[in-house]
């Protein structure tokens, strides 16, 4: 498997769910507008990828950037409407993903 592969296999929506789910509900998992500590970004770095940056438009890790999928873009979305470093735990995330599902953005 090739890197890019490899950091597009990780970049379900259920494996990020998954780690989320793995987490304590009120851990928090990332932080709003701040690329490198969006809550995808820290699940890249739990998951051994090298200076993870997300943002709506892109995904870089591992000397890589891709296009951030689009069930990510509309989460990244959500978490960056909240004001500048404010922490986003489980819940929070798992919230925002259910509001993407069903349409509530």
């Amino acid at each position: 498997m090739t890197d890019l592969e490899h950091l597009e296999t990780l970049l379900t929506k259920e494996n990020f769910v998954a780690w989320l789910q793995a987490q304590s509900d009120n851990t928090v998992v990332g932080f709003a507008r701040i690329d490198s500590q969006c809550p995808l970004a820290c699940y890249l770095s739990d998951q051994d990828c090298y200076d993870p940056s997300v943002n709506a438009d892109s995904i870089k890790a591992n000397y890589l950037c891709i296009d951030t999928p689009s069930w990510a873009t509309q989460f990244v979305a959500r978490v960056d409407a909240l004001c500048f470093n404010t922490a986003v735990s489980k819940l929070m995330a798992l919230r925002y993903l259910k509001e993407n599902e069903n349409g509530y953005l």
